[in-house]
């Protein structure tokens, strides 16, 4: 059974084109979020709060303050 996390080979593609390969997922999705710090790039619109959400609890970061 493979899993999310047992993958071997994980690629990450900026604007369509690979720019780093990894053999862990965690590895992979930490240079994903820091490539839109560093480039100063912001989220899909489509995909924002879903990338918020997952930078708040797992980066334990936020991007701006949520208001209730």
């Amino acid at each position: 059974n493979a899993t999310l996390s047992s993958a071997q080979n994980v690629y990450v593609a900026i604007e369509n084109i690979v720019t780093a390969q990894f053999r862990s997922v965690y590895r992979a999705l930490a240079y994903f979020f820091c490539s839109f710090f560093v480039f100063n790039m912001k989220y899909p619109d489509k995909a924002c709060l879903t990338m918020d959400f997952f930078q708040m609890v797992y980066c334990k970061c936020a991007t701006h303050e949520i208001q209730v």
